[in-house]
């Protein structure tokens, strides 16, 4: 793993509806010490990111002069600062038309893992804090804050640049600001390019029909790992490498999962993208409102948990021993 090339920028707007300001630098940052740090931290962030969307550049996009200072960077017309300083212009532009205020950190990264390149676009919130000198003055200084991560696109470059990979870009978009979400997807020229709800309900139909002719024990443990799995790669930004599930499953019959996989996927493919949403919801029964919270692992429907639709009832067999003491308290009081 190698951090290559790494560049911070800053844009900036102090009040509502106000000018969107930018600091830069001609020189690249040196790429060890505290910025590594930051640099792997936000990284982090984004391959945990549940809301993290795969896709490509859309040519057709209105706005698409990311695309075109990408390959001008890739085809060594410009180095990686002024690539960077040309694409924060063209992201203050689009900013220009939201009014939300902001101070934002933006780092441009360059990255070698594995013998694959990557390129990095991370908007780091940035706030003011207090600071105490030696001599017990406080001073005004600026935090970045890379596990609060807003906005980012990592582009895969050698997928990008040899084929038709309908998944070589990811974008994080913070929906918590909506027009500055907006006029980061607008600079970007992000379209997506899969369906991770789709494919995961897919996954688990297969699942659900793998699992049939098991023993329920059996089952409940086969669904459990391989969910677990799946999860587990999602949270580090990985795929599912159905291959690889199925050696973990089974090292007896090693590609036997894998090969009910792709008999039984609409278009066969050896990695899986999931939507951890679904997956949760699939491993987990749960629903609230204002005065009750109901959250149970779905292995134990049909068995100490049962539904009767007609009537709208939930019968519970097998209470926790916590909420069993706190009733037989509640209710010795009202007695």
């Amino acid at each position: 793993m190698a951090l290559e090339k790494i560049i911070l920028l800053k844009l900036q707007r102090s009040e509502f509806a106000g000018p969107v300001n930018k600091q830069q630098r001609s020189e690249l940052n040196a790429a060890d010490g505290p910025i590594y740090s930051l640099f792997e931290t936000a990284k982090h962030q984004l391959n945990k990111s549940a809301s993290k969307r795969f896709g490509f550049f859309d040519d057709n996009a209105e706005h698409k002069q990311l695309i075109g200072l990408l390959t001008n960077w890739q085809s060594e017309t410009l180095d990686l600062p002024a690539m960077a300083n040309k694409a924060a212009e063209q992201l203050q532009i689009q900013l220009e038309l939201a009014e939300t205020p902001f101070t934002a950190t933006l780092l441009f990264a360059q990255e070698s893992l594995l013998g694959q390149n990557y390129f990095y676009l991370l908007w780091l919130p940035t706030s003011e804090i207090i600071q105490v000198g030696g001599e017990l003055e406080p001073y005004v200084s600026e935090s970045i804050e890379p596990t609060k991560l807003q906005f980012a696109l990592r582009l895969h470059i050698d997928e990008w640049q040899s084929s038709g990979s309908p998944k070589y870009l990811t974008q994080l978009l913070n929906r918590g600001s909506k027009d500055l979400a907006e006029a980061f997807e607008r600079f970007s020229s992000f379209t997506e390019g899969l369906d991770l709800k789709q494919q995961t309900a897919e996954f688990i139909d297969i699942i659900e029909s793998y699992s049939a002719d098991m023993p329920e024990e059996d089952s409940k443990q086969f669904k459990t790992q391989v969910l677990d799995y799946c999860v587990d790669q999602d949270k580090v930004g990985n795929p599912v490498k159905v291959d690889e599930l199925s050696e973990a499953i089974d090292q007896e019959a090693p590609q036997k999962f894998a090969e009910f996989v792709v008999k039984h996927q609409e278009q066969p493919e050896k990695e899986i993208y999931t939507d951890r949403s679904s997956l949760k919801k699939y491993m987990r029964f749960s629903g609230r409102d204002n005065s009750l919270s109901i959250s149970f692992n779905a292995e134990r429907f049909g068995s100490d948990i049962t539904y009767e639709p007609a009537s709208g009832t939930l019968s519970i067999s097998q209470l926790p021993k916590s909420l069993r003491t706190q009733l037989s308290g509640y209710a010795d009081k009202k007695a």
